[in-house]
């Protein structure tokens, strides 16, 4: 964030400086209302001066009064103008006063000036529901500067938000190809395909997963149930068993893949071996961290 020294604030005189510092001192120490009674002292002495109004700007925000927050900054941005720390702020302002449209316009104006802003934008489009301009933005990025995963994500979470499955599911298989050594865009594939019921595609996901992490005990969080709807109990309790001793796999999903098994042994006849393994499962409980 930026910060202010001697030499932005002009010439002023003891009092102001006296004063300033301050309201530098009230906000370092998160007081944000005596750093403003400070501040409009300052502006008293000295109505024009900029750095006074973005200072106000600040702690206006951090106070969460987003009104006088943006008043304050567009009145520091008319006496110093387009200046890139000062646009920052009121974008900012703006997006936390849900005034995305007022945001946009700034962003788009900083993506002149650094193209770091591009995220910004991005991610002003995708809370401000302008889909359409967003993968517009980012068709354009991809063009210019190669497919990156920033980017792919973005448009996972339209396609998500739009229900477009289809290209949902195109964009996991570019990420895949943009970045195969992420085992989450695979995973998130066969979990798309599983939800649209779409099995075959979705066990071959699971497949290919395993061919590329043949070390992976997350890819067997989709096998283990593919394995029990094909009715191939060993090797379903063989993924469920890879889940349950893995420690990069959460208590939840743990939980979930035990109750699936369950449930399939409550529509399935018993066996005295699927039976011994579900009172050893059940034992195991006590081993996790509480889920309940």
């Amino acid at each position: 964030m930026q910060e202010v020294n001697e030499d932005d604030l002009g010439n002023v005189t003891d009092e102001f400086q006296e004063n300033f510092f301050e309201a530098l001192k009230q906000k370092g120490i998160e007081n944000y209302e005596k750093a403003v009674q400070a501040l409009l002292k300052c502006e008293k002495l000295q109505p024009q001066n900029a750095v006074v109004h973005f200072e106000l700007g600040k702690n206006y925000k951090l106070l969460e009064n987003y009104d006088l927050a943006i008043q304050s900054l567009q009145t520091a941005n008319r006496l110093k103008p387009n200046q890139e720390w000062l646009l920052v702020e009121l974008m900012l302002a703006y997006q936390l006063d849900k005034d995305y449209d007022q945001a946009i316009l700034i962003a788009k104006n900083l993506t002149r000036v650094d193209g770091k802003y591009h995220n910004n934008l991005a991610e002003l489009y995708l809370i401000g529901r302008k889909y359409d301009e967003l993968l517009t933005l980012l068709d354009q990025l991809d063009a210019q500067l190669g497919i990156n995963e920033f980017r792919l994500g973005l448009r996972q979470q339209i396609y998500s938000l739009t229900e477009n499955t289809p290209a949902q599911i195109q964009v996991l298989k570019d990420a895949i190809k943009a970045n195969p050594n992420n085992e989450t865009n695979y995973l998130n594939l066969v979990f798309v395909y599983s939800a649209e019921g779409m099995e075959d595609e979705a066990f071959k996901a699971a497949v290919d997963m395993q061919k590329a992490f043949p070390n992976s005990t997350v890819v067997h969080l989709a096998l283990y149930k593919f394995y029990l709807e094909s009715n191939k109990t060993e090797e379903a309790l063989e993924s469920m068993m890879t889940v349950f001793n893995s420690e990069e796999i959460d208590t939840d999903s743990k939980f979930k893949v035990l109750n699936d098994f369950i449930y399939f042994l409550i529509t399935k006849p018993l066996k005295d071996l699927e039976l011994r393994v579900v009172i050893s499962l059940y034992s195991t409980i006590n081993t996790f961290p509480s889920a309940y």
